[in-house]
């Protein structure tokens, strides 16, 4: 069996033009994702909870919920501000590319 692994990106709402006071945001949506095979999934998905764990445990603490359930949104993780907050951030997104 393959499972396939798939997320958002983009913003979906509306867009009238770049100038606009509210509705600026590209209007670029997606999907993307990668497919693993059944044996793969739960070490892969064990791997990526502790690396978020291990990265982010003060702001998972703060909100109450499990790790597994709490998400911060990869727009907010990938900016200079996060990678000099986190440097270990963009070591371990490497990690899971490769």
């Amino acid at each position: 069996m393959i499972f396939a692994y798939l997320d958002e990106f983009g913003h979906s709402g509306p867009f009238f033009e770049r100038g606009h006071p509210r509705h600026n945001a590209s209007p670029v949506f997606g999907l993307a994702g990668f497919l693993m095979p059944e044996r793969s999934v739960r070490p892969f998905a064990s791997y990526f909870l502790n690396r978020k764990i291990d990265l982010l445990r003060p702001e998972i603490e703060v909100s109450g919920k499990q790790a597994y359930e709490w998400e911060k949104k990869g727009t907010n993780l990938f900016t200079p501000k996060s990678i000099l907050k986190y440097p270990e951030i963009q070591r371990s997104a490497f990690r899971l590319i490769n």
